[in-house]
């Protein structure tokens, strides 16, 4: 249950660093 949950927020911080990231490729190309 617990290793589950880790898995869920690892998925949810690895598509939220991702997001940032796209968000700073943008930045750049400004």
């Amino acid at each position: 249950m617990v290793f589950e949950h880790n898995q869920k927020y690892k998925i949810q911080f690895v598509g939220n660093y991702q997001v940032l990231e796209a968000h700073s490729t943008d930045y750049d190309r400004n």
